[in-house]
């Protein structure tokens, strides 16, 4: 009611213009790019020019809308909609509404990435412009109490998530939001770290044995314990570009977990040693790396075509061409205590048919009790073969190994090798008896065939070595260990075998010298015998792998025949020479192992 011309009565205030009704069932496309109200009851009221919708009850997917108002300040000109409301319902319809065109651009990567179970409380307050150059502002409250949200990507789920996630134009946000992942407690923050970034951080004290369970490709088998993982996943927003990747970053300074690697990789659980792992997710053409103990670095491309990985300290260079490349420097590597680590872990590469090209130097190689310095191996595999060299002052030689170890012998082909045992030392003492299922399981090895042309050890001249070691059904059967045209002659065979839940060791063959006394004097102690032509015979068998041989579990025969020749030292180290015919010496010589001899005091 009020005078024609004054309507809608908004200039002047004398009249009244006002529409009010009811709907039910009713479907509200309120505006492009959200989605829409469906089933909607509400109050509907038109006064002047403005409009105002209560709503009692409403759809949006599967969640329901309630304690919803809208207000619209001016109809013409059209002006700003505000909506306030509250949404209760799953969890999934909450990120579903974040991939709409209305908020596609500033969080639909994060919506193409998460799936959610459980309930959830959504309370908005958003403007929405009706006319260009409007400014759209949004408020927005998240309550989460037990709902589960899923990377189904990358399999990684965080149950029992409770606490409020905030959230406007610029981003999430969210402080201590507890849940359970990896079977243990952690902390959640949500946050905008700029160029349209957002940050989601998880915190909380994990276990190796579930990270293993979680990541059944990793080979964590040298690792125990638990420590404090820090995990963030940076989701871009469309507006940033799609090159701009996902990135998935995990840092640790590993405190509380041992690894049982040898030096410079392993450490107690109480050290310290810090981890960090960046990496792209998706489809993401990004590079990811890995930095540890600021001993190893490694650059992979997002398919894992393309890996570097550097040892000693410096950073890692990724490679344009496909493969993996591992290059570096290290102090010291005990092939002993790599050995043994390495037996816990999944070797077998035979599916992987990317190119390796290893490049590794080190000051000083251990094997037991020998060592070898300033050592350059590099080595390359192809579809089918390894292949490299070795170099150092005291050998030199190259090698060829099928990818799958089983299916040929590997071939070593040495120029040269001189051992070098150290003079003098304290009397060795006697080593506990090994158990006979000790060791590496015969069965499990490649065969070998080892060529070596000019082996020395110390001044001694062994001559030409070489061995063939083929693969049996219960074992490995030595066919050939052998010396000629040195100082001693060796013809022997042997056999490693599986018996029952152990191992045994049979061994048989012939040593011989010209001259005993030349003999021992280049091995590297005193003369003490003149000429002496020697020849042994002898077939043992003891349980356990071949460098396990004990005087207490030996069994089987030697003979020994000493020719013409004279002692010319009758002095307290003229008891060495009784050392070489006693048991434990006798052992440590088929194990290459002097060290006896060069010690103090009696053998």
């Amino acid at each position: 009611h009020g005078p024609l011309d004054g309507f809608p009565f908004e200039q002047h205030r004398d009249g009244v213009f006002q529409v009010h009704f009811e709907t039910e069932d009713l479907v509200l496309d309120y505006a492009p790019g959200w989605p829409p109200l469906e089933q909607l009851s509400a109050r509907v009221k038109f006064h002047g020019n403005q409009l105002d919708v209560e709503a009692q009850s409403a759809k949006i997917y599967d969640s329901d809308v309630t304690e919803t108002t809208a207000h619209l300040a001016s109809l013409k000109p059209a002006g700003t909609l505000r909506v306030r409301g509250r949404i209760v319902g799953p969890l999934q319809d909450k990120i579903r509404v974040l991939s709409e065109k209305a908020l596609r651009d500033r969080f639909g990567k994060i919506a193409a990435v998460m799936r959610a179970k459980g309930g959830s409380v959504l309370t908005l307050d958003f403007s929405l412009p009706l006319r260009k150059n409007g400014r759209r502002a949004l408020n927005g409250k998240l309550d989460l109490n037990g709902a589960r949200l899923t990377l189904p990507d990358w399999d990684f789920t965080v149950r029992d998530l409770k606490g409020r996630i905030g959230f406007d134009l610029q981003g999430l946000n969210a402080t201590g939001i507890s849940g359970r992942t990896l079977n243990a407690p952690v902390k959640i923050d949500v946050l905008p770290v700029g160029d349209g970034i957002t940050r989601i951080r998880s915190v909380g004290q994990l276990a190796v044995k579930d990270i293993a369970a979680q990541l059944p490709g990793l080979p964590l088998n040298f690792a125990d314990g638990a420590a404090r993982f820090q995990f963030d996943v940076d989701l871009p927003s469309s507006q940033t570009g799609p090159e701009t990747p996902i990135v998935l970053a995990v840092d640790s300074d590993l405190r509380g977990i041992d690894i049982r690697l040898p030096p410079p990789l392993g450490k107690a659980a109480a050290q310290e040693r810090p981890l960090s792992i960046r990496m792209p997710l998706g489809r993401a053409t990004a590079r990811g790396s890995l930095d540890y103990a600021r001993q190893l670095s490694s650059k992979f491309s997002a398919d894992g075509e393309r890996v570097a990985v550097q040892l000693g300290g410096k950073a890692a260079e990724l490679a344009s061409k496909p493969g993996v490349y591992i290059d570096g420097r290290l102090p010291e590597i005990d092939i002993t205590a790599w050995s043994k680590a390495l037996q816990s872990l999944p070797l077998d590469n035979a599916g992987d048919a990317r190119p390796v090209t290893i490049d590794l130097r080190t000051d000083r190689l251990v094997v037991d009790t020998l060592e070898m310095t300033e050592l350059h191996f590099n080595a390359t595999r192809s579809e089918r073969q390894w292949q490299g060299t070795v170099e150092a002052p005291n050998m030199a030689g190259r090698f060829a190994a099928p990818s799958t170890l089983r299916e040929q012998p590997i071939e070593i082909e040495l120029e040269r090798l001189k051992l070098s045992f150290p003079v003098g030392g304290e009397e060795l003492e006697l080593t506990p008896i090994p158990g006979d299922s000790d060791g590496p399981d015969p069965t499990d090895l490649p065969g070998l065939v080892l060529d070596i042309a000019d082996f020395q050890i110390n001044d001694a001249q062994m001559g030409r070595l070489q061995l063939n070691a083929q693969r049996a059904p219960d074992g490995l059967r030595v066919t050939q260990l052998s010396l000629r045209g040195g100082q001693v002659a060796l013809d022997s065979a042997g056999h490693w075998s599986r018996i029952g839940a152990g191992f045994q060791t049979a061994w048989g063959g012939s040593v011989s010298t010209k001259n005993l006394g030349d003999l021992l004097v280049n091995l590297g102690y005193s003369r003490q015998v003149e000429q002496a032509a020697s020849d042994i015979g002898f077939l043992f068998r003891w349980p356990g792998a071949p460098a396990q041989a004990h005087r207490q579990t030996l069994e089987g025969e030697a003979t020994l025949d000493i020719g013409a020749g004279r002692i010319v030292e009758l002095d307290p180290g003229a008891t060495r020479l009784v050392g070489l015919l006693n048991l434990n010496a006798l052992l440590r010589r088929l194990r290459l192992d002097f060290r006896d001899l060069f010690s103090k005091g009696y053998s």
